[in-house]
């Protein structure tokens, strides 16, 4: 069987799903009356699942099974999505002004009309704003510079 865009799709609902739902077991799941904070995971976590079972299900109940994906269209996935793992594994060392700069310039790449000059421009303005809401709204623990700075 070849890879189909419904059937995909409905697979990668019920992995994210599953794993959302079984690292809520993690927590308190309480009672629906007074929900612990793993319950609203679990649910969302199985919604998820149940999402990605319909979506197979009609794939197959149609007779066929979809769109065939164009795989070439994968560089722009590849880059979003290497960037938000760059961002995660970067932060706490490079600090949130160069990881999220970095980030936003390498989810930029991913673009058909690449432009060093606005992509500096829109990752400083989004990452001074960013800054401003998470960690000096929000109060959030992040470094804003990297640790071996010493600011």
């Amino acid at each position: 069987m070849t890879k189909h865009q419904d059937v995909l799709a409905g697979g990668l609902f019920m992995l994210i799903g599953a794993a959302t739902s079984l690292s809520a077991l993690g927590y308190a799941l309480g009672t629906m009356r007074r929900m612990g904070p793993g319950y609203f995971p679990l649910v969302l976590g199985l919604l998820l699942t149940g999402i990605g079972v319909a979506l197979i299900a009609q794939a197959w109940r149609r007779g066929r099974v979809g769109t065939p994906i164009e795989w070439g269209s994968t560089r722009p996935l590849a880059f979003v999505l290497g960037g938000l793992a760059f961002f995660g594994l970067t932060l706490t060392e490079l600090g949130f002004v160069l990881a999220n700069t970095l980030f936003i310039g390498v989810t930029s790449y991913a673009g058909r009309e690449f432009r060093w000059h606005e992509t500096l421009v829109l990752s400083l303005a989004l990452t001074v704003m960013a800054a401003l809401v998470f960690i000096v709204g929000l109060k959030l623990q992040i470094p804003l510079w990297p640790a071996i700075l010493g600011l």
